[in-house]
């Protein structure tokens, strides 16, 4: 009889569960939760703590008495390695955010100077060497800074709510949609004498 065949027997089913145990033999209670319970083990488990998990509960395990019973989850973690990988995963996001909210406030600021220029109809660097119309070049302008806001806002939106991976994707798309109007914007350039 396998092990979950006996769990199967036992009709065992666990749901919403996080509890921190106090073991004596973290090699034991791995083996039990693990092995008879199909728990599987969390990326950063120690000898001395870990964290087993299965459907939709999880169980911290400390070894010893290494936690008071009015210690908070925080303060318990602080004391033991996370993953390295996340830290750093969510560090490059917060960068490719902040390097695409950068580049897109300049963008706007340039694209917003350019439409009230060209809304009054003033010359501007780019109405020099672009054969666009000021009518033209207004919705132009106002489509792609339309288009910047959107991503950033969406960003920043995720950034909030600590969806990290989502935010540095509306980033990413944002940071090519910027480098996508540059080389657009080359196509209504007038050849120079």
């Amino acid at each position: 009889m396998t092990s979950k065949d006996i769990r199967d027997k036992l009709g065992i089913h666990i749901e919403g569960l996080q509890i921190i145990l106090s073991v004596r033999d973290m090699n034991a209670s791995r083996a039990f939760y693990i092995d008879i319970l199909g728990f599987e083990e969390v990326d950063w488990g120690t000898d001395d703590f870990t964290s087993v998990n299965r459907e939709n509960a999880g169980i911290y395990l400390c070894k010893g008495a290494r936690f008071q019973t009015n210690q908070s989850m925080g303060e318990i973690l602080n004391d033991y390695p996370l993953n390295l990988k996340w830290y750093l995963k969510n560090i490059t996001w917060l960068v490719v955010c902040l390097i695409s909210y950068l580049l897109a406030f300049w963008v706007c600021v340039i694209n917003i100077q350019e439409i009230a220029e060209r809304a009054v109809g003033h010359y501007t660097f780019y109405s020099q060497r672009a054969y666009l119309g000021d009518g033209e070049a207004v919705i132009y302008f106002g489509l792609w800074t339309s288009a910047f806001i959107v991503l950033f806002i969406l960003s920043l939106k995720n950034l909030i709510r600590k969806r990290i991976a989502r935010a540095g994707i509306y980033a990413l798309i944002l940071i090519l949609l910027i480098i996508t109007s540059n080389y657009i914007d080359t196509l209504f350039y007038s050849p120079l004498p």
